[in-house]
């Protein structure tokens, strides 16, 4: 009886014939191994965006502070910075405040954010600038970048001038804003600095699919 058992196992007879089994050899399971791999990896490959593209937009809402300074540059005194003033216009334009800014003059423009928000790419009236990261802790970042008005001429009475700001914030999406804008002479300094010191402009936002929306704007 033992060595029918033993014949049964080594020859697989069964009730279909006679067949043999042998485990698979290590060469065989490296080949089925190495086949599934280029596999999966394909697999893995259609589910990745093309390069660009966010696998998710991030969806939250952040505040942006924007600060604005005339900078003097005085061969004795070095380099200066000139807070600038601001008034309200009312509904005579789309936008109610106007800042006052001098021509043939640069100014410094800072940035911070509150949660934290990286800034990829910036641009100011269509210039590209490059933003500098100046501080940061674990709820806030803040950034400068500097332009200059040398290609802008003074405001006639009653006409203002729109400052546009493209900021590309990475997952969060586009921010497009305007700031208006009444320019003066360059040797102006009574008529410029007339009305409210402007400490900052803040900004609420909401992202939401790669679109960045401002909900509110004051001034202060």
């Amino acid at each position: 009886m033992s060595t029918m058992f033993q014949d049964f196992g080594a020859v697989g007879e069964t009730s279909f014939g006679t067949q043999t089994h042998h485990p698979p050899s290590d060469s065989e399971t490296e080949g089925r191994e190495s086949a599934e791999i280029p596999r999966r990896a394909s697999e893995a490959h259609d589910t990745v965006k093309p390069k660009g593209a966010l696998m998710s937009w991030r969806n939250e809402e952040f505040r942006m502070k924007v600060r604005l300074q005339k900078v003097v540059n005085d061969f004795e005194f070095g380099t200066d910075f000139r807070p600038v003033a601001y008034k309200s216009d009312g509904s005579r334009f789309d936008i109610d405040t106007t800042i006052k800014l001098n021509v043939n003059a640069s100014y410094q423009v800072s940035f911070n954010f509150r949660p934290i928000v990286r800034i990829e790419r910036l641009e100011i009236m269509d210039d590209v600038k490059t933003p500098t990261e100046t501080a940061r802790d674990i709820e806030s970042i803040t950034y400068i970048a500097y332009f200059d008005t040398k290609t802008r001429e003074r405001s006639k009475n009653k006409e203002r001038s729109k400052i546009h700001f493209t900021l590309d914030l990475g997952e969060h999406g586009h921010l497009n804003f305007d700031i208006l804008a009444k320019f003066y002479p360059d040797k102006s300094e009574s008529h410029v600095s007339w009305g409210n010191v402007l400490h900052e402009i803040e900004l609420e936002a909401l992202c939401v699919d790669g679109e960045v929306k401002v909900s509110k704007t004051k001034y202060r």
